[in-house]
């Protein structure tokens, strides 16, 4: 209990009779209420308790119109220590072993960076994305995947290009590399430090985060699962109303925010693919080099196995297709104050993808 003998349930130095939060450790300036977001808004008044806001606005961020224009909406994700992978019966080999990880605080993107945000770095310079280069991309016909000419990021899954409509759809046709400049050019923009996530806290934060973690975001009953992702489990079906790709932010979010971290497109970390360690790690970036890169969250056409939370993926840098896309991250407390130059690239055209790359997505598609 507290000095004058009254019962203080959740030990936070404020009596249950006039604490807000009774049953959450908090602080006493905010009547016993914690501030998970650190914006200075108690929980309890705070209509974004998980995004850092301003005490003007009930603790969310500022309104749309006057947020800066290319700033994505980003949800702050508590860090902590989690299992890292999976030894259910439907986990794949380089899922193991389990491993226990810690990560600090960050924010992730709420939604995939979509066709409209990624035609704004376009139009902005003279980049030229890996499937502009190469001329072609693959796609689904409707019955198998193919490569088809004159297919990149301003397409479909099937390779046509998306009318306005469609434009708050996934980006698709990206590689990794076009990723990271897609993050460069938005810190650039707007002065912040934008990056990939990287593999633990992608898998962190599609889980949860800290405590009850599900195994696909936002669920572990699979009878549930059509309420949180656009997968290929219910594909063209009425359970999900989706052929293909849906507009972000279509279905729910899991339980921090975030949406369509199961299905809808594979999202790409900073990570270079590498079997696990069993040591506990804290922050993990991956290895220094390797082959692939890593891809999250399954996509469009892939189940309920492929779009758990644990399961991985992995992708050369310059590889792409219709199932490839990304969302940004940032870091909770900003880096030493850098200068990004400007990217310079010169690159022979290519032919083909990696043969690896083409067999996994001709297998998926079989």
């Amino acid at each position: 209990g507290t000095s004058d003998g009254c019962p203080d349930v959740d030990g936070d130095g404020v009596a249950d009779k006039d604490d807000k939060c009774p049953s959450e450790k908090g602080q006493t300036r905010f009547e016993g209420c914690p501030d998970t977001d650190g914006d200075n808004v108690p929980d309890h008044l705070d209509k974004c308790k998980n995004e850092k806001g301003l005490t003007s606005n009930n603790g969310c961020p500022e309104p749309t119109s006057v947020r800066c224009q290319y700033c994505p909406e980003m949800v702050l994700v508590k860090g902590g220590t989690f299992q890292m992978g999976s030894d259910d019966l439907d986990s794949q080999d380089d899922e193991k072993p389990v491993h226990s990880v810690t990560v600090g605080d960050f924010y992730l993107g709420k939604f995939e960076v979509t066709v409209a945000e990624f035609s704004n770095f376009i139009s902005d310079g003279s980049y030229k994305t890996d499937a502009e280069i190469n001329g072609w991309s693959l796609v689904w016909d409707g019955n198998s995947t193919e490569m088809k000419n004159g297919v990149n990021w301003q397409c479909d899954a099937q390779g046509f290009i998306l009318l306005i409509a469609g434009r708050n759809h996934p980006v698709l046709h990206v590689s990794w590399n076009d990723a990271v400049e897609y993050c460069k050019w938005l810190s650039r923009k707007t002065g912040k430090t934008y990056r990939l996530p990287t593999e633990a806290e992608w898998e962190f934060a599609a889980g949860g985060g800290i405590s009850n973690r599900t195994k696909w975001a936002g669920t572990s009953e699979y009878f549930q699962l059509y309420k949180f992702m656009n997968g290929g489990e219910y594909g063209g079906s009425s359970k999900d109303g989706f052929t293909f790709t849906s507009p972000v932010g279509k279905f729910q979010p899991n339980s921090l925010g975030s949406y369509d971290m199961s299905g809808n497109v594979l999202e790409w970390c900073s990570d270079w693919w590498a079997h696990y360690s069993i040591d506990t790690q804290v922050n993990p970036s991956g290895t220094t080099s390797g082959i692939l890169r890593i891809m999250r969250g399954g996509s469009w056409d892939e189940g309920k196995t492929d779009c758990r939370v644990t399961n991985r993926f992995g992708g050369g840098p310059s590889d792409y297709s219709n199932h490839t896309g990304f969302r940004v991250a940032q870091d909770k407390y900003p880096l030493r104050p850098f200068t990004l130059l400007p990217f310079k690239r010169k690159r022979e055209r290519r032919s083909r993808l990696p043969l690896s790359f083409l067999l996994f997505f001709f297998l998926l598609a079989a």
